[in-house]
């Protein structure tokens, strides 16, 4: 999309946004993967973190290896543009990418940990739901079970009728 409706010429932020959003995004997908690999409510949250952190890095490669790909065989100038004598880009779009995503995958690694450690749940609890349908998830700030299937839901409207 970007060299397609030159968003990279146009605004310079335009690839360290799409960059760090998707480090974000990737992390979603890594928890997708691995809640469908293994029993997800067994897994230490520091195992989802590293597998969701190297998933991240892993999707980064393949990003920087199709834009490496359309620079050369497609001529776009995903990479920038061609340096005279060289007749390749410089490696800092490249390497600004790496970090970009990297710092998106950080984003997203502090808050899986703030949502799991603390009171509130700041939306992790909302992927979780999506993803481990019918499984219990412990909460390690306090130790408490939660219940993530539609039981609770039921549970809750019983007790508001009986309030009502």
């Amino acid at each position: 999309m970007g060299c397609v409706l030159d968003l990279y010429n146009l605004t310079n932020w335009f690839d360290i946004v799409v960059h760090i959003l998707a480090g974000y995004v990737f992390a979603l997908l890594g928890i997708f993967v691995i809640a469908r690999l293994n029993k997800y409510s067994s897994l230490n949250i520091w195992t989802v973190i590293i597998f969701c952190f190297c998933f991240i890095m892993a999707c980064e490669l393949i990003w920087e290896l199709l834009e490496w790909f359309a620079d050369n065989c497609l001529g776009q100038t995903s990479q920038g543009d061609f340096i005279e004598g060289y007749n390749a880009p410089l490696v800092t779009d490249t390497m600004i990418d790496i970090l970009c995503n990297f710092g998106g995958g950080i984003v997203f690694c502090l808050h899986y940990l703030l949502g799991k450690y603390c009171p509130r749940s700041l939306g992790v609890r909302v992927f979780e739901e999506e993803l481990a349908k019918g499984e219990t998830i412990e909460r390690p700030y306090n130790k408490n079970v939660l219940l993530l299937d539609a039981s609770k839901n039921e549970k809750r409207h019983n007790k508001m009728k009986i309030i009502q």
